[in-house]
């Protein structure tokens, strides 16, 4: 039981990190370029590191990383 409330806490943190008015600073720039019709971006937490990274499904390559302050 404690482990899922850690769980839902961890996922509730996430989430609301996202509705911060200032945007984070990403540690590489983020490129917009014309995607193919289908690609999204995938966007993977980093428990250990406490970061996000963003990585674009059309080549699976790594857009960026922004750092997350809990």
């Amino acid at each position: 039981m404690r482990k899922s409330l850690e769980m839902l806490g961890l996922a509730l943190v996430v989430l609301l990190s996202g509705c911060a008015r200032s945007a984070p600073e990403a540690t590489q720039p983020i490129q917009e370029a014309a995607k193919p019709r289908g690609a999204y971006r995938i966007y993977v937490s980093n428990e250990t590191s406490g970061d996000l990274t963003i990585i674009d499904s059309a080549n699976f390559e790594i857009v960026g990383t922004v750092a997350l302050a809990v």
